[in-house]
């Protein structure tokens, strides 16, 4: 198998693992009765999602560097500058990657190391180096492997398909129905979803509406139309 074969199959193993991400961490919850039932899956799933990505683009690039050797440092900042200047919206890349240099160096500094790198709750989600990092791995890979519209496309339907998902158990527990018992192990009786908080599911449903519009706006008058508009109104 070729070098540019290989690099091929990665990238779409990579593409796959972040549409699976998107699809199935909303989703995840825990056996009733788990201590953090809905927190410690989304969390788990993330975190290998993140490692399967971090290990899969080390390869992607040491093949890379196998065909064009190792990139030149000289004039790295004029190349910077230039690689923002062609599209405005990169500085978003170095604004992450500032955010996540002053995450690592206040873990490293911090009197309190352990809590700093991996949280108060290792399985939890919380503000640490190590739910920072994840966090960033995903933003990084689709920062610089999503160069496609056809990618673009795919990603939309995978938010719309978690969101119809999660919104239509939802819609199932708000009429009494409940086949998974996660009403009965929440603190109160509201509508949560898969994510044992009503506040939680809203907010997910509502960062997932724009990319389900989007879907709407491009298959107006076809039948994926009729899909878009059940995700919608879901």
């Amino acid at each position: 198998m070729t070098i540019k074969r290989s690099r091929a199959l990665l990238g779409r193993a990579i593409e796959t693992i972040w549409l699976l991400a998107i699809v199935l961490v909303p989703l995840a919850f825990g056996p009733p009765g788990w201590f953090a039932q809905f927190d410690i899956p989304k969390v788990a799933l993330v975190r290998l999602f993140a490692s399967a990505l971090t290990v899969l683009w080390m390869v992607d690039a040491a093949l890379g560097v196998a065909v064009g050797g190792v990139p030149s440092t000289a004039n790295s900042v004029s190349r910077a500058k230039a690689w923002v200047g062609a599209h405005p919206p990169r500085v978003t890349v170095f604004s992450a990657s500032l955010l996540l240099l002053v995450v690592g160096l206040s873990a490293l500094i911090s009197p309190f190391n352990n809590i700093a790198l991996r949280g108060f709750e290792v399985g939890q989600d919380s503000y640490s180096l190590l739910s920072t990092a994840s966090a960033m791995v995903f933003f990084f890979v689709v920062a610089f492997r999503l160069e496609s519209k056809a990618q673009m496309w795919r990603a939309a339907w995978a938010v719309a398909a978690g969101c119809v998902t999660a919104a239509g158990y939802a819609i199932l527990q708000a009429a009494g129905l409940d086949p998974l018992n996660i009403l009965d192990y929440s603190s109160d009786r509201r509508t949560v979803g898969s994510f044992g908080n009503p506040t939680y599911l809203g907010a997910a449903l509502l960062l997932g509406l724009p990319m389900v519009f989007a879907l709407g706006l491009r298959y107006v008058g076809s039948w994926n139309s009729k899909v878009v508009i059940l995700a919608t109104g879901t």
